[in-house]
């Protein structure tokens, strides 16, 4: 019997610490990943007054990029999941409405975050798309959008 318990602890203490060291990797990983790169990966273009991109994780912001051309509905949903990936974390949900997708997200990367309808919430990406100029654009928000799309 005792012998199970000390197992028992010991598979305990074990998860804590890799559940500490993916903690810690991903903090690590999110305040050194390059945002530019995420979004040139996505063939995106940043706008040259967002937020100053290192500070990005650390205290909030919004970053813009733009994309020539339109995108379908899964293109998006699939843009705005690489996107969070590339901060370590996962989209969350997502809405479609007939001018702008917006998408939400966390990551454990970022310290802070705000709680909407009981989920944690620290990622919000949204895609708009201008007929005229035949062009996508992408505001990422940390933790959230704050302005008009």
């Amino acid at each position: 019997m005792k012998r199970k318990i000390k197992c028992a602890i010991f598979c305990m203490i074990l998860c804590w610490i890799v559940a500490l060291v993916q903690l810690t990797m991903t903090r690590f990983y999110v305040n050194h990943n390059n945002v530019t790169q995420a979004f040139a990966r996505n063939q995106l273009v940043l706008d040259s007054n967002s937020t100053n991109l290192p500070e990005l994780s650390q205290k909030g912001g919004m970053i813009k990029g733009h994309l020539s051309g339109s995108l379908s509905p899964e293109q998006q949903k699939q843009l705005a999941s690489r996107l969070f990936h590339a901060w370590g974390g996962v989209l969350q949900s997502g809405q479609r409405n007939d001018s702008y997708y917006v998408a939400y997200g966390y990551t454990s990367g970022i310290s802070f975050y705000k709680k909407i309808n009981g989920q944690k919430i620290n990622l919000n990406l949204a895609i708009t798309y201008n007929e005229i100029s035949d062009e996508t654009t992408v505001y990422l928000g940390i933790p959230l959008l704050k302005t008009d799309f």
